[in-house]
């Protein structure tokens, strides 16, 4: 029996199924109509194709989600030069097929090497007709790719839809560039997909290369790709943050690269050493790490592990003036607040309240240096609101006085909105 049910129009339907004793089992369907119709997917080109006169051509056509193909499917082929001339065309009905996904597939006769036109007109039994318009190039297609490396530049050429063998020729490079040094190949023919150009330990050099393959159907492609060298900038921390008013440091790393030698070949008059002054002691793990230098203008030259040389101006400059580092909390439930001081330049070393409000209960002066973290930092809570007067020093012998407030904490509800 057929239980199908051909052009039912939208809506809603109880259908009623009976077996053969007469059981019955109700179901109620809903039947939307969609605007969603089956679509057209052209498929790439095969990497290596067998004949130089035929090209194979494959598509397929999707059901839209939720739904399934309806037959017959009528394929209208239109096959051109892209100027219009050379017109061809057929015609495929599939009376039947897969529900989902059918897959065309057509031999074309190639327009020698021209670049031609393929439009296709699908029509299924509902009326719905998509059309997908591409373009066929028989040649063959070269992509050329940089590939990098830590310490070197090297080249790989792809190729597809070509008839191997096949040959290639360099049709512009580089003046110093030599191509047997970077392939084992010694007559230009090849079979492989995929050639790389490369030394383990030398870098191609830098500048146009242009690629002409030949295959085996005389058909030719063609690429271009210029090699650049990307700058690399050296990474460079000179500071003056320490005990000391005249020296700072210094700390220099080169993005993937390790520095393997370094000279001061100019330095200030204050410098204690003759220049130029081989400083790689100072190297450790790839980095220039050096922790006291006089301030001033340094000339560095440096080489990394790939043998590149990079010659730097570096200031070390004047000890940087910081804020003093204080920080006052109110307390949510007394009168009272956190006082918490960190060092500018290095450890907290010393903490003497030397003005305080009269709630305060020590005597005055009054040392607190007790209240010193093992990080260096001090800190207490708990203290009167008011007006404080605190000298400290830090681990570099620098003094510092300062007056601060701690206030009390104040209840705003008109901050809140509920």
């Amino acid at each position: 029996m057929d239980n199908t049910f051909n052009d039912l129009v939208e809506g809603t339907y109880v259908i009623r199924v009976f077996d053969d004793c007469g059981n019955a089992l109700t179901k109620t369907y809903t039947l939307l109509l969609s605007d969603v119709t089956f679509s057209i997917v052209a498929l790439e080109q095969p990497n290596l194709v067998n004949s130089c006169e035929e090209t194979t051509i494959s598509h397929l056509i999707t059901a839209p989600p939720e739904s399934i193909l309806f037959y017959p499917i009528i394929v209208d082929y239109t096959i051109s030069l892209l100027d219009g001339s050379g017109l061809v065309s057929f015609s495929r009905t599939f009376e039947n097929g897969p529900e989902m996904v059918l897959e065309l597939s057509e031999i074309i006769q190639n327009y020698d090497d021209q670049i031609f036109e393929i439009e296709i007109v699908v029509e299924d039994q509902c009326g719905d007709i998509v059309t997908n318009t591409e373009e066929i190039n028989p040649n063959p297609q070269v992509l050329m790719t940089p590939i990098s490396s830590i310490c070197v530049s090297n080249l790989n050429i792809t190729v597809t839809n070509l008839f191997p063998a096949y040959s290639l020729e360099f049709a512009e490079a580089p003046v110093d560039f030599d191509v047997s040094v970077y392939t084992d190949n010694t007559d230009g023919i090849y079979t492989e997909l995929s050639i790389s150009f490369e030394q383990e330990d030398s870098s191609l050099p830098y500048g146009t290369y242009s690629v002409t393959i030949v295959d085996s159907c005389d058909r030719i492609g063609t690429a271009t790709i210029d090699l650049v060298e990307e700058p690399i900038e050296p990474v460079i921390t000179a500071s003056n943050g320490g005990c000391d008013l005249l020296v700072g440091s210094l700390t220099i790393s080169i993005p993937d690269r390790e520095i393997v030698s370094a000279t001061f070949t100019e330095a200030p008059s204050a410098y204690e050493n003759t220049t130029p002054d081989d400083i790689s002691e100072f190297i450790s793990e790839g980095f220039l790490i050096i922790d006291e230098l006089v301030k001033g203008i340094y000339i560095l030259e440096m080489i990394d592990n790939c043998g590149n040389t990079y010659l730097e101006e570096i200031l070390i400059p004047d000890l940087a003036d910081l804020p003093i580092n204080v920080d006052t909390s109110p307390n949510c439930t007394s009168d009272t607040g956190t006082l918490r001081i960190a060092g500018s330049y290095e450890t907290v070393e010393s903490v003497i309240i030397t003005d305080a409000p009269a709630a305060f209960s020590m005597p005055l002066p009054f040392d607190y240096s007790e209240a010193i973290l093992a990080l260096g930092i001090f800190f207490m809570d708990n203290l009167p609101v008011g007006s404080y007067t605190i000298e400290f020093t830090d681990t570099c012998g620098n003094e510092f006085m300062f007056n601060q407030s701690i206030e009390s904490y104040t209840s705003n509800p008109l901050i809140y909105n509920l």
